[in-house]
């Protein structure tokens, strides 16, 4: 207590009534709320007296408390805070991370992986405040980082084993989507893809939390073969476009070949089985020649090693 008291030499201050001690300037300690009424009452050497009298509030302190979930996860996490504090309007929050925040029940999100500390001050409106520090209350856990390499980079149809590596960072599960169907769940795997195309080829792992990251890249296998076929040709004798025939990549790989020419009954009037041959507009081996006109054209291909027979077709326009 703070004594202003003037040519005084004696104290005494009383709490409630009672005398409590005769220091100048005690220092009084309350463990119960309340109003307290103190009086010092002080005399100089001639027995003169004088008293001076306040009264003083003691205010209750509040609780802090809190509850969270989740506790652990893999970043980004968040976690809700519930405030279960008592006795308190104002709260204070600091989240381990750097971060801190106001208000009764704040959502926080742990974007970095560590163990973190949570305080909580929680404050009456009379300005009286509880600290509460939970240690290592949060862990937010590392992902792990997803990649592969696959080999061949470049193939086609007759070579379509596919050797895929993984090459992740601190994964200890595999899921392999190979595009077509397929999948895997060993680190390092190989797969066969039954024909040509572009597969999209997907990774997710996860580590020993749980996290997990994906990583995808784009595997071509690339068709051997391919027909271009021209629309139109001029068999008049001039030897500029004088045949029909399909230009086809790939022959090598050619196991049977079918062409042929239709009429606009549907009747063959041309074909053969040789890929180098071409259709010059004669009909039944030559016995007469095609009029002007709009043919259809069909080539079955059948690839040495595959099963299924490929069919392209269209039409073709004769003009003498």
């Amino acid at each position: 207590m703070s004594n202003f008291s003037v040519n005084a030499l004696a104290f005494t201050w009383f709490i409630d009534g009672v005398a409590e001690t005769d220091l100048t300037t005690p220092v009084f300690t309350f463990s119960d709320v309340g109003t307290y009424a103190i009086e010092l009452v002080s005399s100089n050497q001639y027995g003169c007296v004088s008293s001076a009298s306040a009264e003083f509030n003691v205010y209750p302190l509040p609780v802090a408390s809190m509850a969270a979930a989740p506790l652990n996860g893999c970043v980004d996490l968040t976690v809700n805070f519930n405030n279960q504090s008592e006795g308190a309007q104002a709260f204070l929050w600091n989240f381990g991370d750097g971060s801190t925040a106001q208000g009764s029940n704040p959502v926080h999100v742990y974007e970095s992986p560590g163990i973190f500390d949570v305080t909580l001050i929680a404050v009456t409106d009379m300005g009286c405040s509880d600290t509460l520090v939970m240690q290592d209350y949060v862990e937010a856990y590392n992902l792990p980082i997803a990649d592969f390499v696959f080999t061949p980079q470049v193939t086609n149809i007759y070579q379509p084993v596919i050797t895929f590596n993984d090459d992740s960072f601190d994964a200890s599960a595999w899921y392999w989507s190979f595009g077509d169907g397929s999948d895997a769940t060993l680190p390092n795997v190989q797969h066969t893809y039954a024909g040509p195309g572009n597969w999209p080829v997907h990774l997710t792992v996860w580590n020993e939390h749980g996290c997990a990251d994906d990583a995808a890249d784009m595997l071509v296998i690339n068709d051997v073969f391919d027909v271009f076929v021209p629309n139109a040709f001029t068999p008049d004798g001039d030897d500029i476009n004088e045949y029909f025939k399909p230009e086809m990549s790939g022959t090598a790989f050619i196991e049977r070949y079918r062409f042929m020419i239709f009429d606009r009954w549907g009747t063959v009037i041309f074909e053969t089985e040789d890929p180098s041959e071409a259709w010059t507009g004669d009909v039944r081996d030559g016995e007469y020649f095609a009029r002007d006109g709009v043919y259809n054209w069909q080539v079955k291909v059948q690839l040495k090693a595959y099963d299924e027979e490929r069919l392209f077709q269209g039409h073709v326009v004769l003009i003498r």
